[in-house]
Order: C-alpha cells, then sequence, then structure tokens
C-alpha cells in the first residue's frame, strides 16, 4: 500500500516538473520571438514625414498608392491581389557607405495583423536598394503584393536585419474605401 501511495507521488511530483518545464520553455520561446527582428511589440511608431532611425540608418516615409499599378507589364498582382507601393526615403547618417535592401528590411503589415514582405515588382522610380553614400540619401518606391480586400495598417522598416525597426503607420484618408477584390 505504501509503494502505490509513494509510487502517485513520486507521478504527480514528476507531472508537475514536466508542466513547470514546458511553461519556462515556453515563456522563452515566446520571450525570443518578441525579440526577434521584425517584431512588432519591438519597434517605435512613427507617422508618414517624420524621421524614423533604426539600425545605423533612417527613414522617411513620404507617402503611398494604394492601389499602385507597376509600369511592367510582367509585374503585374495575381487574381485577387492588389499591389501597394511605399515612397521611402533611406538615410545613410554616418561617415560611410551603408546598403540597405528592401526584400529584406521592408515589411507591410494589414489590419488582420498578417506581414507581407516586398516583392520582386517593377517600380518607377526603383527602390531604394543598394549601397548608400557617407552622409547620403536615396529614395524610390517599396511595393508589396497583398490580398484586394485587406487593409494596410503599417509598414516596417529595418535598418539591417538585427534592427527592431521602425512602424510608420498608413491609414486610408477618410471617405475612400478598397477597391473591391477582382
Amino acid at each position: 500500500m505504501r509503494n502505490t501511495a509513494q509510487s502517485r507521488r513520486q507521478g504527480k511530483s514528476v507531472k508537475r516538473e514536466r508542466i513547470r518545464r514546458a511553461t519556462v520553455a515556453a515563456f522563452v520561446v515566446l520571450g525570443a520571438i518578441a525579440a526577434m527582428p521584425g517584431a512588432v511589440g519591438a519597434a517605435d511608431s512613427y507617422k508618414p514625414g517624420q524621421k524614423a532611425p533604426s539600425g545605423d540608418l533612417i527613414f522617411k516615409v513620404h507617402g503611398w498608392t494604394d492601389p499602385y499599378t507597376s509600369p511592367n507589364q510582367f509585374s503585374q498582382p495575381d487574381p485577387g491581389n492588389r499591389l501597394v507601393a511605399v515612397d521611402v526615403e533611406v538615410i545613410n547618417k554616418k561617415d560611410e557607405q551603408q546598403s540597405w535592401s528592401s526584400l529584406l528590411g521592408a515589411h507591410l503589415y494589414t489590419k488582420d495583423r498578417k506581414t507581407y514582405d516586398s516583392g520582386f515588382v517593377v517600380t518607377d522610380p526603383p527602390a531604394p536598394d543598394g549601397e548608400i553614400p557617407a552622409k547620403f540619401s536615396v529614395r524610390g518606391l517599396v511595393a508589396f503584393e497583398i490580398p484586394a480586400n485587406s487593409p494596410v495598417q503599417y509598414v516596417l522598416l529595418q535598418g539591417n536585419i538585427t534592427a527592431n525597426g521602425a512602424l510608420v503607420k498608413l491609414k486610408l484618408p477618410k471617405g475612400l474605401a478598397l477597391p473591391p477584390p477582382g
């Protein structure tokens, strides 16, 4: 009888220890996700027109076009999607040249919290990718393909792949609606 009671206590103790370990592991994973580059909670928030620092670069969103029509016949959205182009200026504040890639450092979030990375879309002017000379800035359009009926919320711009990034809030002007899916 004593062995059975002792076995039950040990079983409960083992079970509690497993639950404790699983809980600790879950918190560690959630903490790692929140600290990841691009994690929404880790970025500072800005309005269009404001200078938004991230890493060694400063970003300034001058506006956006929604929906955007690419001048290239091969850069068209899939059926049911649309293109959104964000006018981004990338400012290098350092005394040495820096590089930036919109493919790695630009992410569009919709109201339903879905993330879309910029794509290989031909824009005019082109995306401000590549080498940025010291104390210089480049400006261009960064394009995203998103579902036709998804309202954009903000763009996350990261100065490098380990930077938290800068969130720039994008809102449709009052009275405008999204185009019907198409």
